[in-house]
């Protein structure tokens, strides 16, 4: 109406002041600031703008660890009288035009032309940033004097003293340091990102203490090619016949006849089975994986030629990432989007809406498909972002299109078709986005064609290959086994495999990942994130709900034959199978508040049946939904209608079902309702992101509350306080509220930190024991570690496979 408002971002977090004034930050994390800080410049200069105020004061960290540069409207004016040499909040020089002659900025951060008053461009930001980087590492600043003009008179006269740097700064940081702070302006850094890009080559190159004499250039092992050679037995000899090596002794990888096969293991500090996702770049040189570090899940970088993997920052969350065809992009997948981010550095772009991942590929005409269950066929946006349209539609009921993957070079791309979850129910296709014609190929699923030109698809637990002809979309001669042993998950058919142009195949080994057969256990967690295992035997648990008393658990349970619900017994260890094959794919148990009935969801409607196993299966809805949440008196069943919008089964007349909001669009999950049964809680990606809101109930129009601020799924109320819990990004949170008059929110903390790994966010795999002081989690089963959270395993790796690809299976 009349009312106006000024909307601005709330950025969580202190700032790098707040941050410094705790001591120097170690060097690793203060890199990866300054490098954030850098890119920040970059994209404001490329715009046109000189921030003229860049300070540790106007600068924040995010919890998630992305940096955020503030204050580009130099606001704030100075105040008469010394400033002295305290915090950089220190006061601002401005002055309303930037001719020369007007000093602005603050003075411990200005450059020398600042300080002088003269002309300014984004080779003073360059100065600050040096300054400031300064700062993180040493926790000084390096110009300081008791007065604002003893401080200017530092600027412009006094060296840096760098015998305050840590000893462990590498010297590629020593140099972007010494350029950044040349008084000079016409000798110092030009640009961020090219400093940065520089920064990255320095800290790339091996250091060398002193040149030794050889006899026989060779490579430095990577860590991808560390091979235990036997004593006695020569350098070259060894590395050329190990199977181990990664690369080549003094030839480009790859160049030879000979097929090398190794395990390579994930880093000791890294979490990961490899059921999240891997992807290799096109020139094989750098895979890229989701693990979860310091109970954060994110995505990791790990070139040939390079030690240690590398953080790609602000990727928290990921899963299923893919390569961009020249290898600068890497897009993945969250909880609730389709995302990208540059190997370059920057922060990652958000490029639409996605639900549960099932696949995605990047042409190099720029356009992205994907597959993920806001429909049931393939989606396109370009690779700028923009909003999905469907590409493709199932012809049959049930029937759903996953895993797209393009042919090289070329506008031609392969899905798989089909319906349940037998491969043998799937089928690959091949169609052309010049043309929009379709064929179909061979049974299998997770096709992708290599640049040797053979199709490569999953049956069972195997690689089969044939030869594809990408002009007449179709197939040449019969398929062939070619690998076996291969991960594909049970339910979604994802087989776990990358192949690149040159001749590389990375696949996870038949019985590692989640879905994979016995991969998770069930552990309880303290509000403190102490975990204690549950006595029961592995499996591939997915969704639960723990019955009112705490005493029990229904779980969904993945098998070959598909998804069944079992009743474990916490206080007799016995676990019960509540539903069998014939009864469909069974998700999202809910028990009755009596305890004597579990609700559960198929794709053919919502069903019921006596908790003790005892009795028939009784069909509550026609359509196919998920349930929720009973009503404190089980009369009405919450239950997500059609696997998206929120509905209402009213049992006490005759099953009858009832839209309580709808959100066209949008995935609202996981309603539940407070202990006093007057609020709902929910998740919806309505704002791009899951989110947590809440409403009253039953009159839910009456009002909403956003709950959560960096993202948020599985809310669940406190049994007996006013307290609400949900899963954050990282871990779970807290918030405290009262209900006096109204829903009122209070503090939201995070209790503890968890690798939710594996877990997409939208089927809740989370519970509340009624006591209140621990929770339901799920975690890795295989190489179980003192704190419940499974181990790294390894990878298998195949150098020049496409020479025996081609001797099984010739291409004419």
């Amino acid at each position: 109406g009349d009312n106006q408002a000024l909307v601005l971002e709330l950025i969580e977090g202190p700032t790098l002041a707040e941050r410094v004034a705790e001591g120097p930050i170690p060097v690793e994390q203060g890199l990866a600031m300054v490098r954030q800080i850098a890119e920040a410049l970059s994209a404001a200069h490329d715009a046109g703008v000189v921030h003229r105020d860049l300070k540790p004061a106007n600068i924040k960290v995010r919890p998630d660890g992305t940096v955020k540069v503030l204050d580009f409207g130099l606001a704030k004016a100075a105040e008469g009288g010394a400033t002295g040499s305290g915090s950089s909040d220190a006061a601002t020089m401005t002055a309303m035009s930037s001719q020369a002659g007007a000093i602005i900025g603050t003075a411990a951060y200005m450059s020398p032309e600042q300080a002088r008053g003269q002309d300014v461009d984004k080779r003073s930001d360059i100065w600050a940033l040096g300054c400031v980087a300064y700062e993180l590492l040493t926790g000084h600043r390096p110009f300081e004097g008791s007065t604002l003009s003893d401080t200017l008179a530092s600027v412009l006269a006094r060296d840096v003293d760098w015998s305050r740097l840590p000893d462990d700064v590498p010297p590629a940081l020593h140099k972007f340091l010494t350029r950044c702070l040349e008084k000079d302006a016409t000798k110092r850094l030009r640009d961020a990102a090219e400093g940065i890009l520089q920064l990255e080559d320095g800290l790339a190159q091996p250091v060398v203490e002193a040149p030794e004499p050889v006899i026989i250039e060779q490579t430095p092992l990577k860590v991808w090619q560390q091979p235990a050679v036997a004593a006695g037995v020569s350098a070259l000899i060894a590395i050329t016949a190990s199977t181990t090596v990664y690369f080549s002794v003094s030839t480009p990888p790859n160049t030879n006849d000979i097929v090398t096969r190794f395990a390579l293991p994930m880093p000791g500090d890294d979490v990961t089975d490899g059921g999240d996702g891997f992807a290799l770049s096109p020139d094989g040189e750098t895979l890229v994986y989701a693990a979860t570090r310091g109970g954060v899940q994110s995505l990791f970088a790990r070139p040939r030629d390079q030690l240690e993997p590398r953080l790609l920052p602000g990727t928290e969350g990921a899963v299923n990432p893919f390569y961009s065809p020249d290898g600068e992009w890497v897009g993945y997948f969250t909880q609730n989007s389709v995302m990208k981010v540059s190997l370059s550095g920057g922060p990652p772009v958000t490029l639409c809406p996605a639900g549960l991942r099932q696949g995605a590929t990047w042409s190099e005409n720029d356009t992205i498909l994907f597959s993920s269950n806001l429909s049931d066929g393939i989606m396109q946006v370009p690779a700028a972002g923009g909003e999905p349209r469907l590409l493709t539609e199932p012809a049959e009921e049930n029937q759903r299109h996953l895993w797209p993957s393009f042919v090289p070079a070329s506008n031609v791309f392969i899905y798989t078709s089909g319906t349940g979850n037998e491969i043998s129910d799937k089928t690959l296709f091949a169609m052309s986005l010049d043309t929009g014609e379709q064929k179909e190929l061979v049974q299998g699923t997770m096709g992708s064609v290599t640049s040797s030109g053979h199709l490569v698809f999953a049956r069972e637990s195997s690689l089969w290959s044939v030869a594809f002809n990408a002009e007449t979309l179709s197939v040449e001669g019969e398929p062939a086994p070619i690998v076996e042993g291969v991960q594909v998950n049970a339910g979604n058919n994802w087989a776990h495999y990358a192949t690149a142009h040159d001749g590389t195949l990375i696949y996870l080994p038949a019985g590692v990942g989640f879905g994979s057969g016995i991969d998770r256990r069930m552990v309880w967690v303290s509000r403190s994130g102490e975990p204690s295992l549950v006595d029961a035997d592995p499996a591939t648990y997915s969704e639960f709900d723990l019955s009112p008393t705490g005493s029990s658990v229904a779980v969904s349970v993945i098998s070959p034959e598909g998804r069944s619900v079992w009743v474990y017994d916490f206080e007799r260890n016995t676990n019960t199978r509540l539903t069998f094959g014939d009864d469909g794919q069974v998700r999202s148990p809910a028990w009755t508040s009596d305890s004597f009935n579990i609700a559960f969801g198929t794709e053919n409607g919502v069903f019921w049946k006596a908790s003790n196993g005892t009795g028939a299966i009784e069909q509550l809805t026609e359509t196919g939904g998920l349930p929720f949440d009973f009503t404190l008196d089980d009369e009405g069943l919450i239950f997500g209608q059609g696997f998206r919008d929120v509905g209402l089964i009213n049992l006490s007349a005759g099953s009858e079902t009832v839209e309580l909001f709808t959100d066209p669009g949008f995935i609202e999950r996981n309603a539940t309702l407070s202990r006093d049964g007057r609020w709902l809680a929910y998740q919806s990606n309505e704002s791009g992101t899951h989110q947590v809101y809440v409403r009253p109930y039953p009159d839910i129009e009456s009002g909403r509350w956003q709950i959560s601020t960096d993202g948020g799924v599985w809310p669940r109320w406190h049994p007996t306080e006013d307290e609400l819990f949900y899963r954050g990004p990282t871990g779970m949170m807290s918030l405290q509220f009262s209900t006096d008059p109204t829903f009122t929110a209070g503090n939201l903390t995070e209790l503890f930190r968890w690798p939710f790994a594996g877990s997409s966010g939208i089927l809740r795999e989370m519970d509340v024991h009624p006591d209140g002081q621990r929770f339901l989690l799920l975690t890795g089963d295989s190489s179980q570690t003192d704190t419940g959270v499974s181990s790294s395993s390894s990878l298998n790796v195949v150098l020049n496979w496409f020479n025996e690809l081609t001797e099984r299976v010739p291409i004419s």
